[in-house]
């Protein structure tokens, strides 16, 4: 697993080539590797011992410094590295670059320097990393300048990022040498990178009532043709110039703006180095893709132009987005929270007529049927159960509700009350008369649970409740839990574009909502699935998952890879239970 999209199939050639044909089907891009071996398969068995009567003749060494295994992607046992047999199984078993890295990361890593003839494994590294933006990674031979310059960039750049230590020892004073000055007079010349200043704007931002007020798109006023021109060779100017640094060039004079960044010879490692220099640069979080959907510099200024333009948020998802460049999002609870007081809001006795908003996820033959509540952050919904519903070995009746405000209609539950039964008439019309499971993830399953237990008041059955990765809604905690996940969704890679004023403003009014939050009674069993890896917010261990659960069970990924890398495993672990309490159920 060399990332998240890139995975290297090693075995024999027949039996891959009829593997593989389904994927190019499917249009996936595929590409046969030309090497001497099936490295790191069964296929290398018959040399295994050989290799090891040649490992066993070495000596062995443990490691001074701390190492992750590429055979299990964890902190290696310093013992274990120095036997022959740890060697003899690495030729064998498959690699697990992603999990390595992933594992580093979580250890605090911020720095990798790759130790190589070329930089091939830096590009990999970056789209392991679950916050590429927050790390620098450097090769320190990148196979085209000289060694002893290419090594002494990189731990130049690794040295700017606080993150090489004291280079004194590499550079002694006494190997110095002076050089005499030219006679003629310098020629003066500027070498500051010119970046507009409103990239790293202090304004406040707008109030909650500005923001509540303010149109979705508001017009800038016109400027100048000449301004305009000034500021679009600015920005055309900042790409060529940093094109120009990785090539090795003393200006951007040298790049053609309509070239490819192949064309101009820029390989897949100096891409790397480019997008960090331009990040660095312009402030911007810019996602792994940039160079790939701009694959020139006219195209690519023509792209971060808008980005670096002054700009006033002009909505609540303005306001949001911009809350999220500054580090503030905890800020945004109250401003939405207030904005949201005005959104026209339906009771219980006034609740919309008609079909429940639901999408089915997956139409199968078994049973129950499980109905989904997706949480109220921007970004969520329906589609997120998607690979859930794909990984159950016997697929059941799956569908996916829209909570009340975030669908067709406008209008919000007028109060906890409401939301809750509003969720429970959609969930048992959407079951359809089979037997009902609600599940939710993350705040859903707070939704979920509560909408089982208006159920059950009603005198409808429910047989189960999964709560997947839910913390308890603790007042206290509203605003670091929201700053948290809602971070992580804005920080992403091609992250939701359809994340909108209404959608925010609705997202404040739950907010509100949770204000009247109980956890009621439930005769129904309850799953609660924890995230192995827990929140990464500087509080999160002492936030509270869902205390009324009858069954806990902690399962691989984090809070959002439950129902994207790891939702297959998620899936099982619920099919299992359901299987048993199911099996122990009156009515079974």
């Amino acid at each position: 697993m060399n990332g998240p999209r890139s995975v290297v199939v090693s075995g024999a050639a027949d039996p891959l080539a009829a593997w593989l044909r389904p994927w190019q089907e499917e249009g996936r891009r595929t590409r046969r590797l030309h090497v001497s071996h099936a490295f790191h398969s069964p296929l290398m068995r018959p040399v295994l011992d050989e290799l090891a009567a040649v490992a066993s003749g070495l000596s062995y060494h443990a490691p001074t410094v701390p190492i992750v295994s590429n055979v299990t992607g964890a902190f290696a046992d310093a013992a274990a590295l120095a036997t022959p047999d740890y060697w003899v199984r690495h030729a064998e078993r498959p690699v697990r670059f992603h999990d390595g890295v992933r594992r580093l990361e979580g250890a605090g890593a911020t720095a990798f320097l790759e130790l190589g003839p070329s930089g091939v494994l830096t590009s990999m590294t970056r789209h392991c990393l679950r916050d590429p933006g927050s790390a620098v990674l450097v090769p320190a031979l990148d196979g085209r300048a000289p060694e002893p310059a290419a090594l002494t960039t990189a731990l130049a750049e690794l040295h700017t990022h606080g993150a090489c230590g004291d280079l004194a020892a590499l550079l002694p004073r006494d190997a110095a040498r002076q050089v005499p000055l030219p006679t003629y007079a310098f020629q003066p010349r500027r070498h500051w990178i010119d970046v507009p200043q409103t990239v790293r704007s202090t304004d406040p931002g707008p109030s909650a009532d500005q923001a509540a007020a303010a149109p979705a798109a508001q017009e800038r006023p016109d400027r100048d043709e000449p301004e305009r021109a000034d500021q679009e060779q600015g920005v055309l100017g900042l790409v060529r110039t940093q094109a120009a640094f990785v090539l090795g060039y003393e200006d951007g004079a040298r790049i053609d703006p309509d070239l490819t960044l192949l064309e101009l010879g820029i390989d897949s490692l100096g891409a790397v180095r480019f997008q960090r220099r331009l990040a660095s640069v312009t402030g911007l979080d810019l996602p792994a893709t940039l160079l790939v959907d701009h694959p020139t510099p006219a195209a690519l200024a023509e792209h971060l132009r808008p980005l670096l333009a002054p700009s006033t948020p002009s909505g609540p998802a303005d306001l949001l987005r911009d809350l999220h460049r500054r580090g503030q999002l905890g800020d945004a609870v109250p401003l939405l929270r207030a904005a949201a007081a005005g959104r026209p809001a339906f009771s219980t006795d006034e609740r919309p007529v008609g079909p429940s908003e639901s999408v089915l996820v997956s139409d199968g033959p078994a049973t129950p049927a499980v109905v989904c509540v997706p949480s109220f952050l921007a970004g969520s919904g329906p589609h997120q159960f998607a690979r859930f519903a794909a990984g159950f070995t016997h697929r059941p009746r799956m569908s996916a509700l829209t909570l009340p405000g975030l669908g067709t209609s406008p209008l919000l539950p007028g109060s906890w009350r409401t939301a809750v039964d509003s969720l429970a008439a959609a969930a048992l019309h959407t079951a359809g008369g089979a037997p009902l499971v609600l599940a939710g993830h993350s705040i859903g399953g707070a939704l979920a649970h509560a909408a089982a237990a208006s159920l059950e008041r009603a005198g409808h059955r429910v047989e189960g409740v999964v709560l997947i990765d839910t913390y308890e809604p603790e007042p206290a905690q509203q605003q670091a839990v929201f700053a948290w996940a809602m971070g992580r969704i804005l920080a992403r890679d091609g992250a939701p574009a359809d994340i909108d004023d209404d959608g925010v403003l609705a997202m404040g009014g739950y907010l509100r909502l949770f204000d009247d939050w109980a956890a009621d009674p439930l005769t129904a069993p309850a799953l609660l699935l924890t995230a192995k890896q827990g929140p990464d917010a500087p509080d999160g261990a002492a936030w509270r998952l869902w205390q009324a659960a009858d069954t806990v069970t902690p399962v691989t990924g984090d809070h959002f890879s439950l129902l994207e890398e790891h939702a297959a495993h998620t899936a099982r672990t619920v099919e299992d239970w359901l299987r048993k309490e199911l099996s122990c159920s009156p009515s079974a």
